[in-house]
């Protein structure tokens, strides 16, 4: 009898252990085959990012390629307003001259509102915005364009207004704002 209750005793202790551990092993299997899922989901999203990383690099490379430098002169370092655009401000003016323009006007702005530069990271940017109001033909403006547009430093064309000339419509008058910019 001793023998049998102590049967008895030992089988109910494996049925109470079975029916305590069966359920943590079975959350236990269910939490190793979540994880097994996550790990996948982790390692799918990180080759995603690395591609992600490399289209960026791609990217950068094309957009260094594409864009030209900002301007920065080495020698000015404080003085008046222009003068931190070294050669730019006389660069434009004399591309104009060159083109065999007539200069009627200019004026200039370093503070210009509406700029991106300038209301985004004006701490990192000088910005100028130059405005030129030139005679000349049609030939004469193209030229003074491809001149802009072939500088070597970043400047932006942000407003061009050209309205023929009343006696001589062959002539244009233009009021054209260009942007320069040079680092701090």
């Amino acid at each position: 009898m001793n023998k049998n209750i102590f049967l008895a005793v030992i089988a109910l202790a494996i049925a109470a252990g079975v029916f305590y551990i069966y359920p943590k092993a079975q959350n236990a299997y269910g939490a190793y085959e979540a994880l097994k899922a996550q790990k996948a989901a982790v390692e799918s999203l990180q080759n995603e990012l690395n591609e992600l990383k490399q289209k960026q690099q791609q990217e950068e490379v094309l957009a260094q390629q594409d864009s030209k430098p900002i301007y920065t002169n080495e020698a000015e370092t404080g003085g008046d307003a222009i003068s931190v655009f070294g050669i730019m401000f006389e660069d434009i003016i004399s591309a104009a001259k060159e083109s065999k323009m007539k200069l009627r006007s200019i004026e200039y702005n370093t503070a210009p509102a509406g700029d991106m530069i300038y209301d985004n990271i004006k701490d990192y940017y000088n910005v100028c915005v130059v405005k030129l109001e030139l005679i000349g033909t049609y030939s004469q403006f193209k030229s003074y364009f491809d001149t802009i547009y072939n500088y070597p430093y970043l400047i932006n064309i942000s407003k061009a207004e050209l309205t023929p000339y009343e006696r001589n419509k062959k002539i244009l008058i233009g009021k054209v704002d260009i942007a320069l910019y040079s680092k701090k």
